[in-house]
């Protein structure tokens, strides 16, 4: 309470607002109590994800304080905190998680970059532990809360939810001019417009008819969230329609499905679209591979003809050129445009650059600490983890990610129940969508992807692993 104090009382001095900035500060305050303080950590853990979906990035833009994003983190450790006193009071053993050895080593290999002696300050070094460690709690919160169905369930519907709210707001913001867009917040007109310091890099393109249009950004803190949260979103719908009990169900997934998919094809970012599709077939290879294979297989069939449709009815309505971005969605194209984009021989220059890492902190989300920029390249994950952990922390890193789709793949036909393998068939097909990421993106280090692999990770290891391990009940 006295930590609370001294947090609030710092917190409306820096931010100057009197009455206001205390409201809102007293008001987070009670949601870090009630977090600590709750025995209901799947109910606590839904909040803390239904505020990276959906508050986190808009926050962050809307008052143009990058520091808003702590706020995540005060949440999710409320919970980590919460679990931890209460299984010391109640000497609890709390139990370790199959695949820790890969996690410990993860952590130990970021640690070790404190050591680096490229790196720019202690400081410096200090914040970039932060994208590299922020999320890893969440593997354990997940293996120790996600133990039923109805928690399975429940996390499904968050995702579809969180992605179909999104849905909605990229489909308003598509439709909006950059001026109109920027004009929700300083981030947001320093991120659309192109200032600051991400001048020369605006997110917006031009038509064939030379009209400015908007790279829309949902809820997020940059361009295409939407499309990547559709890659989470699309297979637990999917997974939802399939397992449906009631009309009324079914009717609600195919009304979330549709808006996600909206917000994915609004989204103005081709990798969204892509890794979408193979998140999509990867969760039907998943999910008909044995018994019930007809309960998934009928969720695929109608959520791809809602898909369909979607696709038609938004291209449509939707302004001329409005699309034109899309102009190179060919293979062919896609191949080259990457190529240009992000050549894959910097990823081997890198290598052999910076085998143990050029310094923490120095590229990624924790560049622009203290008021530098990044001068390296960190457009793929193969480039970033590179530079901030080495090799070592890029073989381990995808030793990790290489680990939890080889699980998904060999056990996951395994279970029993039809309804159980549905959904953690859409759990792990967003894990197979994120592999073909890492040439075109940051999967580890940004949301929605980094909170999800640790959240899915720890699901995945008690389902697949430790519960299949236990003895069968006596008669």
């Amino acid at each position: 309470m006295a930590l609370a104090a001294v947090s609030a009382s710092v917190a409306i001095l820096v931010a100057g607002r009197g009455s206001l900035a205390a409201a809102g500060v007293g008001a987070a305050l009670l949601v870090v109590l009630l977090l600590l303080t709750t025995p209901r950590t799947g109910t606590a853990l839904a909040v803390v994800v239904l505020y990276l979906g959906v508050a986190d990035g808009y926050v962050k833009l809307r008052t143009g304080v990058g520091g808003v994003t702590l706020v995540r983190d005060v949440l999710l450790y409320a919970v980590v905190a919460g679990v931890l006193l209460r299984a010391s009071v109640r000497a609890t053993e709390l139990e370790t998680p199959p695949l820790a050895g890969w996690v410990i080593l993860i952590v130990a290999l970021v640690l070790v970059q404190l050591a680096n002696p490229g790196n720019a300050s202690a400081g410096k070094a200090l914040a970039g532990l932060r994208p590299h460690l922020e999320f890893v709690p969440l593997y354990f919160l997940a293996f120790w809360t996600v133990r039923d169905a109805r928690a399975l369930r429940t996390t499904l519907i968050v995702l579809l939810s969180i992605g179909a709210i999104n849905g909605v707001v990229t489909y308003v913001q598509s439709t909006l001019t950059p001026q109109q867009l920027a004009a929700w917040g300083p981030g947001y007109e320093e991120r659309v417009l192109g200032e600051g310091r991400f001048a020369g890099g605006g997110r917006a393109f031009y038509d064939r008819y030379g009209d400015s249009r908007v790279r829309p950004l949902g809820l997020g803190s940059d361009a295409g969230f939407a499309g990547q949260f559709g890659v989470l979103a699309i297979p637990a719908g999917l997974a939802l329609l399939g397992i449906a009990g009631s009309a009324r169900l079914r009717i609600l997934a195919v009304l979330l499905i549709a808006l996600t998919v909206a917000g994915v094809v609004t989204s103005q970012t081709r990798a969204g679209i892509v890794a979408s599709v193979v998140a999509a077939v990867a969760f039907g290879a998943l999910a008909t591979v044995s018994r019930r294979w007809w309960t998934a297989g009928l969720g695929l069939v109608a959520g791809l003809l809602v898909a369909v449709v979607t696709v038609s009815l938004v291209t449509s309505r939707a302004q001329i050129g409005a699309f034109d971005r899309y102009g190179t969605f060919t293979p062919n194209q896609v191949l080259r445009s990457t190529q240009k984009e992000r050549p894959t021989k910097v990823i081997g220059e890198y290598l052999a650059k910076y085998p143990l890492g050029a310094g923490i902190g120095k590229s990624g989300p924790a560049a622009g600490f203290g008021g530098t920029t990044a001068s390296l390249n960190s457009e793929t994950e193969f480039t970033y983890l590179t530079n901030e952990i080495g090799i070592p922390g890029l073989l381990a890193f995808l030793g990790f990610h290489l680990a939890l789709v080889s699980l998904v793949v060999r056990r996951c036909r395994r279970v029993a129940d039809g309804a159980t393998r549905t959904m953690l068939a859409a759990l792990g097909a967003p894990l197979v969508a994120m592999l073909p990421l890492w040439f075109v993106t940051t999967t580890t280090a940004n949301t929605p992807f980094s909170p999800f692999i640790w959240f899915t990770g720890g699901v995945l290891a008690f389902w697949l692993v430790a519960l299949p391990r236990r003895p069968a009940p006596s008669p």
